[in-house]
């Protein structure tokens, strides 16, 4: 699979009338796309992790839906995010990043960095919230208006 980058260049290469300028243009809007889109997933996966503290330390969840994760649903196979034919069938049940037409430019930017940043959080902290008691509003982005108070302390210490 190419880059977005390696596209654009080869783009350029068939097209000269894409410049350098446009390109770096474009390149910027899916990183500042999916860094929102990523933000915002992590405070809420974070947020819930922190409820569950059960969940937290194997990330597994008895509550996930065969019809979307298969008989094996209930099991933490982390490598089933790896085979690229159905990390995307998994990936686009994230609606942060909406769906269709109105699909996040830098979804696949934002799931990749938010895989890294759970790996290096979740293997030196741990997280404390109540999300029974976060309210949402729907703005733009779906935001927490209260109740999304996280407490992080590093792993191992009381």
């Amino acid at each position: 699979m190419k880059s977005f980058l390696d596209i654009l260049l080869e783009m350029r290469e068939a097209d000269s009338t894409l410049t350098e300028e446009q390109i770096k243009h474009e390149v910027n809007t899916i990183v500042l796309a999916g860094q929102e889109t990523a933000a915002s997933a992590l405070n809420f996966i974070l947020i819930v992790l922190g409820s569950r503290p059960d969940v937290q330390g194997k990330l597994y969840s008895d509550g996930r839906s065969k019809h979307i994760w298969g008989p094996d649903a209930l099991l933490f196979k982390p490598e089933r995010w790896l085979d690229p034919s159905t990390a995307s069938k998994y990936a686009s049940t994230l609606l942060t990043f909406s769906t269709g037409k109105r699909v996040c430019i830098g979804r696949r930017y934002a799931i990749n960095l938010i895989k890294t940043m759970l790996v290096h959080c979740l293997t030196e902290y741990e997280f404390l919230s109540e999300a029974d008691k976060m309210t949402l509003q729907m703005d733009v982005l779906l935001r927490p208006t209260s109740g999304n108070l996280l407490r992080i302390r590093r792993r191992g210490r009381a």
